[in-house]
């Protein structure tokens, strides 16, 4: 099968970029998620041992390379992605997540220009896209000031502010 036409695939179906480039399947509720939160926001509300830091991991990871966005940003080049939580370690879950599908993967793995844990852990992909992991301590401090293609917000029920 022609390369290009597996990359247009998974361009289009996270399910699909899920199982043939990182390598996992998907339960049918992950599948429906990937699918369908499409929304400007979107809340994903499940019980405990679902996979939800395992599929953003992925949906992260497909709108990072893929840089999925409205078309009327793209000629802003860069594009960056952020998981945040109240501290940083809740948000490296997912960062981390992210780091383990990509490895072994070499085709993902030529894609990731580097893997930074200061100041804050951070993918810098080859297609300029970066993936930052942040907390949102101090009232969001560690936020203000950036611009954010797609923006993961985990636990955010514990956030006070």
């Amino acid at each position: 099968m022609d390369r290009q036409y597996l990359w247009r695939k998974a361009l289009k179906d996270p399910v699909y970029f899920a199982r043939e480039f990182l390598e996992i399947e998907p339960h049918s509720g992950q599948q429906l998620w990937l699918r369908n939160s499409t929304k400007p926001e979107n809340a994903l509300h499940t019980g405990n041992r679902w996979g939800k830091s395992l599929i953003q991991a992925v949906k992260i990871l497909h709108r990072s390379i893929f840089k999925i966005r409205k078309t009327r940003f793209n000629s802003a080049g860069k594009y960056t992605a952020v998981n945040v939580s109240i501290t940083l370690d809740q948000a490296k879950i997912i960062f981390e997540k992210a780091v383990t599908l990509l490895k072994g993967k070499r085709i993902l793995e030529s894609l990731v220009q580097d893997i930074k844990s200061t100041p804050f852990p951070h993918i810098i992909f080859s297609n300029s896209a970066v993936f930052w992991a942040r907390s949102t301590q101090r009232k969001g401090e560690h936020l203000l000031g950036h611009d954010y293609d797609y923006c993961n917000f985990d636990e955010v029920a514990f956030e006070l502010h």
